[in-house]
């Protein structure tokens, strides 16, 4: 049920929607909501939406509800509550923070001051610092951002997550193309979300220096059809990024993962590096099926082509494989990617 709800309007400023999703995090979400509503740029709508919390969230949220708007839906997970918010914002830009994390006060107005001198910019990411338990001030690291080349956002995005999630202002229409957020994924949807907008061709720019705190903690994760404690989060993380790294070898051309070879597309040794960075890319999250496929490409594609040679960085990668593909008992994986080695 949507409580009440407060913008401060200022003509001279375009609105920025905040969606904080909350599940099970009173003792953390007050001051990251405090942290939100002290931007120094004022004309922002905050939407909270609370996926089915069990603790006191509701009650520590009441202080609020002049300054907010607020709604209840039972638990789905954070794809879902974040998919409610999106059809509830009004602004033009959407800022999406998370619970237990704390914003710095210039952190918006940063990010404004580029949308505003820079209309063909789609999103807009930062640097970030981490911090243990109750302190912000106590930051154990600190993230620099950083910018990939134009035309490389995609193949970078696909080789790891390199964006802080709640460092990310988004102009609404890029979601009004991509569409929201896939309810599917517990763990890494803002991961998936980075890499569609990179898909749809949309400009990214940095502030480099750490505008947010983001906090390190051993609480549980997920929701309650996936929870499961901070000791195996690499596991999940992995699980999810699983999901979506299979979508992509399905339904991105090689091409765009490997925009070198869009320039030469008869060149067999940008096919060979392009084939090789796809394999990288499906191995890392040991998709058997798509991994297999690729080293079967690359062995054919040597054998029509045998002037082509592994450089020592290819030749690295594949003995690499071998390993780990022995190590998670997949011979078959092994075995290409030896032969390879091997026959070239």
């Amino acid at each position: 049920m949507p409580g009440a709800y407060f913008v401060l309007i200022m003509s001279n400023q375009d609105l920025v929607s905040v969606i904080i999703p909350t599940y099970n995090r009173a003792n953390y979400l007050v001051e990251s909501l405090e942290s939100v509503l002290a931007q120094t740029y004022r004309n922002l709508e905050v939407i909270v939406v609370n996926d089915g919390s069990t603790d006191e969230t509701k009650t520590k949220l009441e202080p609020f509800l002049g300054r907010i708007s607020y709604f209840e839906k039972s638990n789905g997970g954070k794809s879902s509550a974040l998919n409610l918010g999106l059809k509830h914002i009004s602004g033009d830009y959407v800022w999406v923070f998370d619970d237990d994390d704390v914003a710095l006060p210039e952190l918006v107005a940063s990010h404004m001051e580029i949308f505003n001198s820079r209309p063909e910019i789609g999103f807009v990411y930062g640097g970030y610092s981490f911090f243990d338990g109750d302190d912000p001030c106590a930051v154990t690291e600190t993230v620099e951002a950083v910018l990939p080349p134009d035309g490389e956002m995609l193949g970078r995005l696909l080789s790891g997550n390199f964006i802080s999630s709640v460092s990310v202002i988004v102009r609404k229409e890029c979601y009004d193309r991509v569409g929201c957020y896939d309810e599917r994924l517990v763990r890494a949807q803002d991961y998936d979300m980075w890499i569609r907008l990179a898909r749809a061709g949309f400009r990214a720019e940095v502030i480099s220096q750490a505008l947010v705190l983001v906090r390190n903690h051993a609480g549980v994760r997920g929701s309650e059809e996936d929870r499961f404690e901070t000791s195996i989060l690499r596991e999940k993380h992995l699980e999810y990024h699983r999901i979506i790294m299979e979508k992509i070898y399905w339904e991105v051309p090689l091409d765009a993962i490997s925009p070198e070879l869009s320039m030469a597309p008869h060149d067999p040794e940008r096919m060979l590096q392009a084939l090789l960075k796809r394999t990288w890319i499906v191995a890392n999250t040991m998709l058997v099926k798509e991994t297999t496929r690729d080293l079967c490409f690359v062995r054919d594609h040597l054998s029509l082509h045998r002037e082509l040679r592994l450089d020592d960085r290819q030749r690295a990668f594949l003995l690499a494989l071998v390993d780990y593909a022995r190590k998670q008992k997949q011979s078959r994986i092994a075995s290409l990617s030896e032969s390879i080695v091997q026959s070239a």
